[in-house]
């Protein structure tokens, strides 16, 4: 594979209204419409830089294999032959990701270099409070995009660990339609189709219709669900440098909570001599309930004035409307000594409200060549105004405790007798932001970035047994990243970079004591972190693929971690928390027909010292594995007269854990994968998956005395036809 080492010319793009007084852009491209080969079928992640596209989460028009940080691209083909369940799913061949929260299927985790990480759509920043986060249809992505580490220099307020763009469906250039059906575990069910055709005979204008309903059962007994999701766009070239597209979208998420929390004492460590059984259901199957109502709208508008000079804009209203009612037991009454007599504490939590968000970017972008240089230069704004508003009842209403083994499921309090009081999150932010970058004779790479960001957060919290019932932050803050490459000889290419982040919490916080009048409710500090990233990108002329090696050190102020309050257990601000670490990528064909997909991962993420349950000081994280390794073989069966066949393996490896405070070891875990694809007649593909094939029953966390399943066997199946 031949890697140019030269900025690529934005692709000519569009104008918008509001371009002229800040606004300042990104050309950045989308990935590439066609599919990958069969040859690389099974392929779990596909890094930037074994394939000639850009992302979309660097806002500007690069090669991701020319800019000195990690990312990778999941891209459509491996997110259809996965048959995913969420988004998380889609990362568990990405180096260094963790799942800690196992099979909880009400929303997605994702964990990096020891840290959460920030969603985007499309680029634009995801309301991830509390539980009225963005739900993500898997059917409804394009591709995966991943920065790991700091981005708030991109992005604004974020989490360090990273930040996830979720790149939609959308019109494409070339008319095309797929209808799906899969089945599987858990009596899944979903049918789906694709849709992209002009309205026009030129193809001036043209839409795309995306929608899918399907309906599953749980691995915890009990629980049960179903979802239906529509997304249409519509483009129209008002000249050739000028585009508009209109994008909406509406979800319907409606199931039983999945109340996966576990007690310690009866699944890391026997229980009296036994474990509890691995879909036991703590929670109310007839009354508790997930009900949510998501709708989108927003736009893309590009403008290219010449071919160096390039405007974009994109806006997104999102409103949410959320019903959440669920029971779950926790391990809070047992000890580090053993288990509780009394059973377990259980607790009914209910949310109902509704969520708003308007976001809204724009951003300039200019690129030009001289003998030496290959400059590209970006000045952009964007705002974003989150309104979360909501009736609940805190950390939820104490019941009758439960019998471990055999957990009651009557009785429970109805909407009536659970004390609700109202809530209130606004949070409001502008930021303002430029990047640069320039390749000097082909040879070495300058990038840099800074960004400023004002933000306002107002928050009321009615509980009548507090101390106080509102709390506001009004920050500002300088994000920058600095970084440069050397494109040496023989495709080596080492690389530096320093980069920042930080990340304001607008939900409010309980500090304090449990009983009335004893607490209130503030808003946490910023968090803010800085990383600095070694490494080094292989891509010679002759491998068909890459290497990448990556150190980094990523250091955090006013991290959140697990406390020890007036010796209960708690969540507080910490002075640092620190993470340090190496991970390794491979993506490389070993021959013709079989290709590796491996990675690695070693990391070290602590805080300050803190004294266990037994007296011990300590000083590591909490839900951080030391060791995470996978890989990935394909093999393509040309050679044996089948070149539409191919057969994927995978094996995941990971690390052992411990509750940081009571100090139960979770042990490691080795999982198994595979999948075949199928594609005959250049219309029909077949696709069967499976997840965790030996049904290796392990626990994927535990803190807090509170453990967490991972999902045991999965397998499923799709039959789509394409035309």
């Amino acid at each position: 594979m031949t890697v140019s080492h030269r900025l690529r010319r934005p692709t000519p793009i569009m104008l918008s209204l509001l371009s002229a007084v800040a606004a300042l852009g990104a050309g950045s491209a989308h990935a590439a419409d066609a599919a990958p080969s069969a040859t690389d079928a099974g392929e779990a992640v596909i890094s930037l830089d074994a394939v000639n596209v850009t992302a979309e989460v660097l806002k500007i028009d690069v090669l991701p294999e020319e800019t000195p940080q990690s990312v990778a691209i999941i891209e459509k083909q491996t997110l259809e032959e996965k048959i995913l369940r969420k988004v998380d799913d889609a990362l568990r061949y990405t180096p260094g990701f963790v799942n800690p929260y196992g099979a909880d299927y009400d929303t997605n985790w994702m964990r990096m270099r020891g840290f959460q990480v920030t969603t985007l759509v499309d680029g634009q920043t995801q309301y991830q409070e509390g539980y009225f986060d963005t739900t993500i249809e898997p059917f409804g992505l394009e591709a995966i995009e991943v920065i790991s580490g700091p981005a708030s220099a991109l992005y604004g307020d974020s989490q360090p660990g990273g930040v996830v763009n979720l790149v939609t469906k959308k019109t494409t250039k070339t008319p095309q339609k797929t209808v799906t059906l899969t089945g599987g575990s858990q009596s899944f069910v979903q049918g789906g189709f694709d849709i992209s055709d002009f309205v026009t005979e030129d193809g001036s204008q043209r839409y795309r219709l995306v929608a899918m309903a399907n309906r599953e059962d749980s691995f915890v007994n009990g629980v049960n669900g179903w979802r239906a999701y529509v997304a249409p766009s519509w483009t129209i070239d008002i000249s050739e440098k000028t585009s508009l597209t209109l994008m909406a979208s509406y979800l319907k998420d409606k199931k039983t909570p999945s109340a996966a929390f576990m007690p310690a004492w009866g699944t890391v460590v026997d229980r009296n001599g036994s474990k509890i059984p691995y879909g036991t259901n703590y929670g109310d199957p007839e009354h508790d309930v997930y009900d949510k109502d998501q709708a989108s709208f927003g736009w893309e508008f590009r403008h290219a004035f010449n071919d160096r000079l390039e405007y974009k804009q994109s806006f997104t209203v999102k409103h949410t409307d959320l019903y959440f009612r669920t029971t779950a037991a926790y391990g809070s009454l047992d000890t580090a000594a053993g288990p509780s007599a009394d059973g377990l504490y259980r607790a009914t939590l209910l949310n109902d409200g509704t969520q708003t968000s308007f976001t809204f970017d724009n951003n300039l972008t200019g690129t030009w060549k001289t003998d030496d240089f290959d400059t590209v230069l970006q000045l952009g704004f964007d705002y974003q105004h989150h309104r979360n508003k909501w009736d609940g009842n805190g950390l939820g209403v104490a019941i009758e405790n439960a019998d471990p083994f055999n957990p009651p499921h009557s009785g429970m309090p109805s909407d009536s007798e659970l004390k609700l009081w109202g809530n209130e999150i606004k949070k409001r932010q502008l930021g303002l932001y430029t990047q640069a970058q320039t390749v000097w004779n082909d040879t070495i790479l300058l990038k840099g970035g800074m960004r400023y960001d004002f933000v306002n957060i107002d928050a009321t919290n009615e509980n009548p047994d507090s101390i106080n019932a509102s709390d506001k932050l009004d920050e500002g803050q300088l994000s920058w990243n600095a970084g440069v490459m050397y494109f040496g000889p023989f495709g080596i290419s080492p690389y530096l970079n320093y980069s920042e982040a930080f990340f304001t919490n607008a939900s409010m916080a309980q500090v304090g004591g449990y009983l009335p009048g004893t607490y209130g409710y503030y808003i946490y500090e910023p968090v803010e972190t800085e990383q600095l990233e070694a490494g080094v990108k292989f891509t010679p002329d002759w491998l068909d693929g890459y290497v990448n090696i990556a150190w980094f050190r990523l250091k955090q102020k006013n991290a959140l971690a697990q406390s020890v309050i007036g010796g209960i257990l708690a969540q507080s601000q910490v002075a640092q928390k620190e993470s340090t670490g190496v991970e390794l990528s491979v993506n490389a064909a070993l021959t013709d027909n079989l290709r590796l997909n491996a990675a690695y991962a070693y990391q070290e993420v602590t805080k300050p010292k803190y004294q266990d349950a037994f007296g011990k000081w300590r000083d590591e994280a909490e839900l951080s594995p030391k060791h995470v390794a996978s890989a990935w073989l394909s093999y393509n069966f040309a050679d044996f007269g089948l070149p539409n066949l191919t057969i994927g393996n995978g094996i995941r490896f990971l690390g052992s854990t411990h509750d940081t405070y009571y100090r139960h070891k979770v042990d490691s875990a080795t999982l198994w994968d595979a999948n075949a694809v199928y594609t005959y007649d250049r219309h029909w593909k077949f696709v069967a998956s499976a997840t965790n094939i030996t049904d290796h029953r392990y626990v994927a966390g535990c803190d807090w005395n509170t453990a967490y399943y991972g999902e045991g066997r999965v397998v499923r199946g799709t039959v789509s036809y394409s035309w």
